[in-house]
């Protein structure tokens, strides 16, 4: 009898260690949404600026760019629904750090925003949801790359924000010099890229930052929500959902089941490619893996050799499920008249821009005979005279697996394209 009462006592006395230990999880958690919220400036003029931008007179907004015709909704991020799987919320953060070197915690990390043709609205919509959703003791800063904006008053409205830098350009230099500048700035041991068109959900960098203590050589990403161009309406996107591209080079959405029959959320989810304007990575992965190349131009190609770098190098690309970032994807209507029907500027066009970085990246990362399926596909690319002895350098120092092993372990799906 005696034993018999030990055994329960014992048994009785690990359930309420337990219970405690969970009680302190989520009293953890909690502090952490109690220490959220920045502050934001006093006498916050936003509603104001957005009345000016509807009414075309909001000082740096360019005549004729994308504006939302949606009415201004105060601070943004109290609007926002949490559109985590369910999943996601039975479980608290400890359980995603369980393991982790260092008791689980979470690294510093700083935000990288570049910025051109950009509407104060969606800047702002775009400022308030990182700060009263990311966790104020590990967030050091927002840096904006200003490329090429030349009104200063937008510049100075951004910087009446808490943790906001803005880091200028002196001409044009296109988004990913912009994504090389703005990390270049960073000094946390995290860097988060994101686009200043977007707002961040609850634990967003918590569930990123978590993935990368424990897989620090991955490059891990948000689920993109959706938020309506013209409504502003935040609506949740789809789980499963991974990135890929064909032998054009082109990035796309892939909707059919994940290769992985055991996948289950909240787990990490491997993706073949990275749309590119939402990751996370460490800044010693970025720097071991050389950045973004230096060569490419503007914008277009550059996710898509990121991913295959990250993947072929040593690393793993990652969409992690319970991380949810809406994204404004602007429709055509609403910058046709622009050139190229694009919402930014090319110096030399759109078309010509993307086939030059497409070529770039075939040329380093496409071995024979998968690089003659890309030349079918853009024949011009075949006859430019790029230097990439740099990116080829870098390829073998870091030892990359060949693309035969990407098709074989990675995305087995394009290698039944030809």
């Amino acid at each position: 009898m005696q034993l018999r009462a030990a055994v329960l006592r014992r048994r009785r006395e690990a359930a309420e260690a337990a219970l405690a230990a969970r009680r302190e999880a989520e009293a953890a958690e909690e502090a952490l949404v109690m220490d959220r919220p920045t502050a934001l400036p006093k006498n916050d003029q936003g509603d104001v600026w957005a009345q000016k931008e509807r009414a075309g007179r909001l000082p740096g907004a360019d005549p004729g760019v994308w504006k939302s015709t949606a009415p201004f909704r105060g601070p943004f991020a109290t609007s926002i629904p949490d559109t985590r799987n369910s999943a996601c919320r039975r479980a608290p953060l400890s359980e995603f750090t369980r393991g982790v070197p260092g008791g689980g915690q979470l690294a510093h990390f700083s935000v990288v925003i570049p910025y051109h043709r950009e509407a104060l609205l969606t800047m702002g919509m775009t400022i308030k949801s990182i700060l009263a959703n990311s966790p104020a003791a590990l967030l050091d800063e927002i840096i904006f790359v200003d490329d090429d904006n030349r009104d200063p008053a937008l510049k100075q409205q951004l910087l009446r924000y808490p943790k906001v830098r803005v880091v200028s350009t002196a001409r044009r230099i296109g988004l990913i010099a912009a994504k090389n500048l703005g990390a270049s700035e960073v000094r946390s041991a995290v860097v988060i890229f994101l686009e200043s068109h977007v707002q961040t959900n609850v634990f967003w960098a918590e569930y990123l930052l978590a993935r990368l203590a424990a897989c620090p050589a991955c490059v891990v990403l948000p689920v993109t929500d959706i938020i309506d161009d013209t409504t502003l309406a935040y609506n949740m996107g789809g789980d499963g959902v991974r990135g890929g591209f064909g032998w054009d080079l082109t990035f796309k959405w892939i909707s059919n089941p994940p290769p992985e029959a055991h996948y289950r959320v909240p787990q990490p989810l491997a993706t073949p490619a990275m749309s590119g304007g939402l990751l996370a990575m460490t800044m010693k992965e970025w720097d071991r893996l050389g950045h973004y190349d230096g060569r490419m131009e503007v914008w277009g190609g550059e996710n898509v050799e990121m991913s295959l770098r990250v993947w072929r190098c040593g690393g793993r690309v990652e969409i992690i499920p319970c991380s949810r970032v809406g994204h404004v994807y602007r429709s055509p209507k609403n910058y046709q008249k622009w050139k190229d029907n694009f919402p930014y500027s090319f110096p030399k066009g759109a078309g010509v821009t993307v086939e030059h970085n497409n070529a770039r990246l075939a040329k380093v990362w496409l071995e024979e005979p998968f690089l003659q399926r890309y030349y079918r596909r853009a024949p011009n690319s075949a006859r430019m005279n790029l230097d990439v002895r740099g990116r080829l350098a870098l390829k073998r120092r870091l030892q990359c697996k060949s693309m035969r092993w990407y098709l074989k372990n990675v995305y087995p799906e394009l290698g039944q394209q030809k």
